[in-house]
């Protein structure tokens, strides 16, 4: 058996149950077990997952205590009846808390479910979320809000051998060159605790609000208006033209032709307009 830390942090009024393990193999996985066993709320963390997963079943790797992997587990949510505000309401999580840290990088939400940012000239992951239930009778017993979030380390893309994503010790850096940073005298372990305290205390104050009101604040972060949509195979371009409550998005070229909904971009690389 993993061997783990277990203890109660306050978040608000809420007292959550917080796990630390060494290793394990999926922080989601260790959410949905330990909330339906607690029959409670907990968090979940991991220095190192065995076989941590992305969406539609990618593997995701990271570097054994370089980076953020955690889990939020809901025991029986009552929140809100839509899926896919878990996702929205995680994603503004870790992107408030990044922009808390590192206030002068730019950083933004990637549809559906990724936060992105700059790197010089070019826009890279730097976390991910992936948000997973346990169904029991019907209902919902355990929602459980997966995050990963590059903190000292980035990934390298496998296939073609480049930089596909960045992370927060990247971004102090590049900071440093004229502006300051908090965590800049901080990059180790300490960070990580630090942006996971960032993340969790964002997650309980956002999930007091209204539903509708984060969806709201997920499509402004969006900011569909400057997103241009290219084809892989194509290179046709497309542009966002509303998005669904589901999270389903809507688009069609410039001239009107081709209208078609997706719920992810893994046929379209993403441009930004300045």
């Amino acid at each position: 058996m993993d061997e783990f830390r277990r203890e109660k942090r306050k978040y608000g009024d809420s007292e959550i149950l917080h796990y630390k393990y060494a290793e394990c193999d999926s922080t989601n996985d260790l959410g949905l077990r330990l909330a339906a066993q607690e029959a409670k709320t907990i968090i979940a963390r991991s220095d190192y997952q065995r076989r941590g997963r992305g969406t539609r079943g990618r593997i995701w790797k990271s570097t054994a205590a370089k980076n953020l992997c955690l889990s939020i587990a809901l025991h029986r949510p009552q929140w809100t009846q839509h899926f896919s505000d878990y996702q929205f309401l995680s994603c503004l999580a870790v992107l408030y808390s990044l922009r808390d840290h590192l206030p002068h990088a730019s950083l933004r939400i990637k549809y559906p479910n990724d936060i992105i940012a700059r790197v010089d000239d070019d826009w890279k992951k730097i976390a991910g979320i992936l948000v997973e239930t346990e169904i029991q009778a019907q209902q919902v017993l355990v929602c459980v809000c997966g995050i990963g979030v590059n903190v000292l380390d980035a990934p390298i893309d496998l296939d073609s051998g480049r930089e596909s994503a960045c992370s927060v010790s990247q971004l102090v850096a590049q900071e440093n060159q004229g502006k300051t940073s908090d965590l800049i005298d901080m990059l180790d372990a300490n960070v990580i605790d630090t942006i996971e305290q960032g993340i969790c205390s964002h997650f309980f104050q956002i999930i007091q609000h209204k539903a509708d009101d984060i969806w709201a604040d997920w499509k402004t972060e969006l900011d569909i208006e400057h997103l241009i949509l290219e084809h892989v195979h194509s290179e046709t371009k497309y542009m966002c033209q509303h998005i669904e409550r589901s999270g389903i998005m809507h688009i069609q070229q410039d001239n009107g032709e081709d209208p078609r909904t997706i719920d992810s971009l893994r046929e379209f690389r993403l441009h930004i307009k300045e």
